[in-house]
């Protein structure tokens, strides 16, 4: 075998379609988290992008819609200080950075994903160890490749190899997705510094019919600040601040995302490292997709 993918995100699905090497991939979902069906609401996660990278991911039929920011703010003096618990500047993060914008650009990636994904070789199975170039997976399955191609977290693949992962932190960051009845709302982001309350940021999508969505971001130095009743404490900061009350609420879906913000360095230099999790970089989605241009 000429090579395998360690990760089914969208990095290692583009470069399974240069390579057409097969990807080893744990979780259920291959492409990450995009879209999610609850009850009969279809919830795409968006991706918040500026006006440069919404112009270049035009040249892969992905569509944007420009936003005018109504923002509403408290104690925005605190906000980089809650969100990066002093270990990183906000603008040294590039998902995030844009919310600070008077302009936002908001893309979907299903289709994009589901069309990355049509003939692939996935096998889904955890990787257990590397060593000499073969790959030992949990289901028993081995491989003896000469290339390797990491697109899954680089802390997980250290800890495969037992290297020091002290080296590499990161910070979990909480998507709460949440459908409600429409409303008449002035206003389409809050960015919130306010230590009293779980939330940092809402960002509300009111362009459908039927009802508005708001994706509400949280986020905790490690898995285990985050609490077992987050969602009743976060239905409660929310009606506190006046967003939204929980009796409004069609569907609701958390998502986890413990490598949300990532910082630190380790040198892994037998492998070919792409994407966000694999070169360790607070990417966005552009600079996710340009990764993949060492390959090939």
């Amino acid at each position: 075998m000429k090579g395998i993918i360690l990760g089914g995100g969208i990095a290692g699905l583009l470069v399974a379609e240069k390579l057409n090497y097969p990807i080893i991939e744990s979780n259920p979902r291959v492409g990450g988290t995009f879209s999610q069906e609850i009850n009969d609401i279809t919830l795409q996660m968006p991706c918040v992008v500026g006006k440069e990278c919404a112009n270049y991911l035009s040249q892969y039929d992905i569509p944007s819609v420009e936003i005018d920011i109504l923002p509403m703010y408290r104690k925005i003096e605190h906000f980089q200080e809650k969100v990066g618990f002093n270990l990183l500047r906000l603008e040294e993060v590039e998902w995030l950075s844009k919310f600070t914008s008077k302009k936002l650009y908001i893309v979907y990636l299903k289709d994009f994903v589901n069309k990355l994904t049509r003939n692939k070789r996935i096998i889904k199975s955890r990787l257990s160890m590397i060593k000499d170039n073969v790959v030992r997976l949990s289901n028993g399955m081995t491989f003896d490749t000469p290339e390797i191609v990491n697109a899954s977290s680089r802390k997980a693949l250290a800890s495969i190899l037992a290297l020091d992962l002290g080296k590499l932190g990161s910070i979990l960051a909480a998507v709460f997705a949440i459908a409600t009845k429409k409303e008449n709302v002035d206003w389409n982001l809050m960015l919130n510094g306010a230590r009293g309350d779980l939330f940092s940021i809402v960002l509300r999508d009111n362009r459908g019919k039927e009802y508005d969505l708001y994706f509400v971001y949280s986020f905790f130095n490690s898995a285990l600040s985050f609490p077992s009743n987050f969602r009743d404490r976060i239905y409660s900061n929310l009606k506190r601040r006046r967003v939204l009350l929980r009796e409004k609420v069609i569907a609701d879906r958390l998502l986890i995302f413990n490598e949300g913000i990532v910082f630190g360095e380790l040198p892994m230099d037998d492998f070919i490292h792409v994407g966000r999790l694999g070169l360790w970089k607070n990417f966005d989605i552009c600079s996710t997709i340009k990764s993949v241009d060492v390959v090939g």
